[in-house]
């Protein structure tokens, strides 16, 4: 995979890409994909369920896929047109012109049939909701 960086400092594009390659083969180890294209990918749980949040601007909404298959979801979608004008020499680029594709491995009690995504403001939220046989329940404790 080659990445070019526009940099106005050579110094940062080098760590950067240092960076990338680093943390592609944490993600290759652990048997997910990076998240490509995608600004930042947050991931966090509660006892309702999982959520992940990825700030994707500028996606084409007619492209945008969220898929869960097995233990897998996987998101894609394409870069809509826009950025320099036409001739414009980019100087700095801190914002991916690729294309979103990422996957990530689900929790086993992750609820599959109840998965949803909002797409706001440039920001991928998807809540994934734990089964119900998995979640916390209160026991009535019952004096005789």
């Amino acid at each position: 995979m080659t990445k070019t960086v526009y940099c106005a400092v050579p110094e940062f594009a080098a760590f950067q890409g240092e960076v990338d390659r680093f943390l592609n083969q944490v993600f290759e180890r652990r048997g997910a994909q990076p998240a490509q294209g995608a600004s930042g990918v947050s991931l966090g749980k509660d006892e309702q369920g999982y959520y992940l949040e990825a700030a994707v601007p500028g996606l084409d909404l007619a492209s945008l896929q969220v898929q869960a298959e097995k233990q897998v979801l996987r998101v894609a979608g394409k870069r809509a047109g826009g950025g320099l004008p036409a001739g414009a020499k980019p100087r700095l680029r801190e914002r991916s012109q690729r294309d979103v594709q990422f996957e990530v491995r689900l929790p086993e009690d992750a609820d599959h049939e109840k998965i949803f995504a909002d797409y706001t403001n440039g920001v991928l939220t998807i809540t994934a909701p734990k089964t119900e046989a998995s979640k916390p329940r209160q026991i009535d404790v019952r004096v005789s």
